[in-house]
């Protein structure tokens, strides 16, 4: 059984990671596929929140690669993907059949085929947190997750109107 969540965490991990990646090289995409689907209404909101997930999926894949707080590591994860997979079944419903944006243009998704591939992940997820031990303390988490999403603590960014201000988002 060891082997097998072991196995389970790194492709949880790595999808994790291949998702931030795809995002990651071309950030731009991501932001507009954020604001076409009524997530958020400027481009300096999307772009904050593009590199918010972004960070956020890069920590998750690199702490899943590791033995260590697996389990709430796993069940923040499965709230993420409910959460995620709740928007793409609204997406879905609203006849939307454009990439979602879930691995960036390096695979084009529909709503319908994401809702399935976190149907999977989801899976992954509760496997991982009912046969895992949890090891370790979880402030480390904290601190990796605070080091991936760095931007949006005091990072200027590029505004609308011109020029760079500076953008201060309390998480905690």
């Amino acid at each position: 059984m060891k082997k097998r969540l072991f196995f389970l965490r790194i492709v949880f991990g790595l999808s994790f990671l291949f998702s931030a990646y795809t995002k990651f090289i071309v950030p731009g995409y991501f932001e507009i596929t954020l604001m076409d689907q009524g997530l958020v209404n400027n481009r300096l909101a999307a772009a904050q929140w593009a590199r918010f997930f972004i960070g956020m999926e890069m920590a998750l894949g690199i702490l899943f690669l590791t033995p260590y707080y697996t389990r709430k590591l796993s069940l923040f994860s499965f709230f993420i993907l409910v959460v995620f997979t709740g928007h793409l079944i609204f997406l879905h419903v609203k006849g939307v059949t454009e990439n979602c944006g879930c691995f960036g243009e390096m695979i084009s998704m529909t709503p319908l085929e994401s809702i399935f591939k976190n149907g999977f992940l989801l899976s992954i997820a509760l496997l991982l947190y009912f046969y895992s031990k949890q090891k370790g303390k979880f402030y480390w988490v904290l601190i990796v997750s605070a080091f991936f999403n760095r931007e949006h603590v005091g990072v200027s960014s590029y505004s609308e109107t011109g020029g760079f201000e500076l953008s201060i988002l309390h998480f905690f």
